[in-house]
């Protein structure tokens, strides 16, 4: 039945929205390795709270509208991941409603696999909705594991 409703959910990486990825030696770098001046810090966490706060007021002014985020993990910048899951946590009475991974995991290391895998199973314990993209890099057959 159609009752005019529209519900959307957008998938993203706040990390690649934001220009303040990487911190060394107290400097801000941009994910090119550019510095980045302070007065132009956009964070992941401003990304975030700046999509949700449109979001919302997208739902004020048209209220059959309903907007819903995914944050989206990504390999190879497994190192987000974790802050990805917090941020459901933290964000999930406010829009943010599942966790999904996607790229190549092709390249992984032992390391990378374990933050995604110890990420995955903190966003499940914590019930968090979860997808994950298989096999759309290297087809079907790499979605079989032999041990």
């Amino acid at each position: 039945m159609n009752n005019g409703h529209v519900y959307v959910e957008f998938r993203f990486c706040p990390h690649l929205l934001s220009n303040t990825i990487f911190e060394i030696n107290g400097a801000k770098l941009g994910i090119y390795g550019e510095k980045i001046r302070s007065e132009e810090h956009v964070t992941p966490t401003d990304v975030l709270e700046t999509v949700l706060n449109a979001s919302k007021e997208a739902e004020r002014l048209y209220p059959l509208i309903k907007t819903r985020f995914i944050m989206c993990a990504l390999w190879p910048f497994t190192q987000w991941t974790q802050e990805l899951v917090d941020y459901c946590k933290e964000y999930r009475d406010r829009g943010v409603v599942g966790l999904d991974i996607a790229g190549d995991p092709g390249q992984a290391s032992e390391e990378e696999w374990q933050r995604v895998i110890d990420g995955f199973n903190n966003a499940r314990d914590s019930n968090i909705n979860i997808t994950v993209h298989a096999g759309e890099c290297q087809g079907a057959d790499s979605c079989t594991q032999v041990d």
